[in-house]
């Protein structure tokens, strides 16, 4: 009996494990589990809405400068801030704002009394500008960019409300080195103090990656109506060399009795050389260059937008210390 009921047992045992077995989920009898599907590779991936930003602090001292035909000159001493900031905001849609203020103390020397032009009209000066551009990307590596400007520039006893001008900006932009530099060129429309509006070229240079072929330590930074070229000789220390033009125009003292409310327009050239320090591992840099401001014109408006004094200016040095970070 005791064998009979032990093949028995067995029997009944082994039958459960099949059972079991059959409809386990973890079993061998299930067949192999599934493994989990991978995500599906795709190309396209949502564009960062904010892709970078520059911002630099300038302090910068114009050494007397002398008019060609005149005994009179005078030195600036000027603060200055430089933004630029990046914004994604469609994978066709490119939106930049660009930013610039600077406040400038300017000293004349050797003004024979009475003076028209100079006496009591212009000490300290605030100058700022505001570029908003869209880019619509059309085509691989074309872009059409449209934007607007709006400007002002007062003399400290000046009308602040009657400072402003402003204008349009539209332009064609090409990407080159696979979207390493980024060229626009077109035109600006922009008003001016007591005078009539004016059409500039208007010309606009990324350079978010050095091409391949560039193997020498080099590295441009556009900035303020220029760019400063660095080559850099160790890790941490670089030379630089800097080109600049500029063109403003301030609002005049408003109680005057010769000259009331006039304008101060003035462009000019700096070229300069110097030197560049990075810490390591480090996105901001500090830099000492000094130079030659090799253009300078002055030109005089009186309200109703008449000329009343324009003269070159001979070269003079100057000497400016940078402060830059990007992020």
């Amino acid at each position: 009996m005791r064998p009979t009921l032990h093949l028995h047992l067995s029997a009944i045992t082994i039958a459960g494990s099949l059972f079991l077995l059959a409809f386990s989920p973890d079993r061998a009898f299930a067949g192999p589990a599934a493994e989990p599907l991978p995500p599906p590779i795709t190309t396209e991936r949502e564009p960062d809405s904010f892709l970078k930003s520059s911002i630099a602090f300038y302090g910068t001292h114009y050494f007397n400068e002398r008019f060609d035909d005149l005994s009179e000159g005078f030195s600036v001493s000027r603060y200055s801030f430089y933004g630029e900031f990046k914004f994604r905001l469609s994978p066709v849609f490119l939106l930049k704002l660009f930013t610039y203020a600077d406040y400038s103390l300017y000293s004349f020397s050797n003004i024979a009394p009475p003076s028209p032009v100079f006496t009591n009209l212009l000490r300290g000066a605030a100058y700022e500008r505001v570029d908003l551009t869209l880019a619509y990307t059309f085509a691989p590596g074309w872009a059409i960019v449209g934007g607007g400007r709006i400007t002002s520039g007062v003399a400290s006893n000046g009308e602040f409300s009657n400072s402003f001008t402003g204008g349009g900006i539209l332009g064609l932009k090409k990407s080159f080195f696979d979207g390493g530099i980024d060229l626009t060129l077109g035109a600006s429309l922009t008003t001016r103090l007591s005078r009539s509006a004016q059409v500039l070229p208007y010309i606009d240079v990324d350079v978010n990656v050095l091409p391949s072929f560039v193997k020498v330590p080099l590295n441009l930074r556009l900035v303020w109506g220029g760019g400063i070229l660095s080559y850099r000789v160790t890790d941490n220390l670089s030379i630089m060399g800097e080109g600049r033009i500029d063109s403003r125009a301030y609002r005049l003292n408003q109680n005057n009795v010769l000259l009331r409310s006039g304008v101060w327009s003035e462009s000019s050239v700096d070229l300069g050389l110097g030197f560049g320090w990075t810490p390591l591992r480090k996105n901001w840099s500090f830099s000492v260059i000094g130079g030659y401001s090799v253009f300078r014109n002055v030109q005089v408006f009186n309200y109703g937008g008449q000329k009343v004094f324009d003269q070159d200016v001979k070269p003079a040095p100057y000497m400016q210390a940078v402060f830059h970070a990007s992020f």
